[in-house]
Parts: C-alpha cells; structure tokens; sequence
C-alpha cells in the first residue's frame, strides 16, 4: 500500500484510511461489475453472440480487466465480490429469462463459459492461437448459445 500511495503521490495513511485493504483497492481500480452489467439482454436467440460481441467489442483492455480480476480469486474478498457480481449481473437475470428445464444450472454454465474466456484470454496469451478472433469467437458463441437455447424445444 505504500508504494501504491508514494507511486499515486499520496499519503499511505490516505489511501489505507479509504480503501482499507489492498483488495478493496484493487476491486476499485478493476471494477468487474460495469463489464457485467446488461451482459445477457437482448434476444435469447442470439444472446451467445451478443454476449461475446459485448465483452470483445469493447476491446482488448475489458478482457484484460476482467482477465486480471479473475486472477486474484484466491483472495477471499476478491472472490466473494467477483462472486456476488457475477450471479447478480450474469446468473439471476438470466435464469429468470431461459425457458425449459434446469434455468439455472444453464445460467451457471452460461457464466462459467464466460469466466472460462477470461481465463483463457490471461493464462494464453502468450499462446499462437488467437481466442479472440472471429472464428474463435465463432465456436465460443455456438457452445454459450447451446446453454440458452432451450433443450426442450430441440426434442418437441
């Protein structure tokens, strides 16, 4: 905190006092819950790609941010909020909107498969492999949309 608060030109008793710990710092400085927020609106028919387009168009740097914040999950504060963030932005809203069975175990999953691309984007980045070029995103989508259609509607 010292170093953060010396580097800000700050006082180090200034920024303790208000952030109070490096986590709650950090959860101000890589804000999770903007880039999650209105993520699974729109049409469900194609709510897959939409959720892609969102994360992906809003370039490189969101990835990254949401990438950084899920890499301090082993920070119980960090992980609670992340949590928190994510079932009420990502999961709830989008439970409430699936049809057929098991709504909300396909919103978990719907959100796992986000997770799992931020994760990606941040333990491959040095890899040859693009995860965020169109075709990529292409197969991406498929496998987020299979989790919103409702399988019920396949099988009638």
């Amino acid at each position: 905190m010292r170093d953060i608060a010396t580097r800000a030109g700050s006082d180090p008793a200034v920024v303790i006092r208000h952030f109070g710990t490096k986590e709650k710092l950090f959860l101000e400085v890589v804000p999770v819950a903007p880039h999650f927020r209105a993520l699974t609106e729109g049409p469900l028919e194609t709510l897959g790609r939409s959720i892609l387009d969102r994360l992906v168009g809003s370039g490189d740097s969101t990835l990254r941010v949401l990438a950084t914040a899920l890499g301090a999950l082993d920070r119980p504060e960090v992980h609670h909020y992340l949590e928190q963030t994510t079932v009420r932005n990502i999961v709830e809203p989008l439970a409430a909107r699936l049809s057929g069975p098991r709504a909300g175990l396909r919103a978990y999953l719907v959100a796992a498969q986000i997770g799992g691309l931020l994760l990606a984007v941040d333990l491959f980045a040095s890899a040859p492999v693009e995860l965020a070029d169109a075709e990529a995103l292409d197969c991406y989508a498929e496998a987020i949309q299979a989790l919103i259609d409702d399988p019920a509607a396949d099988r009638a």
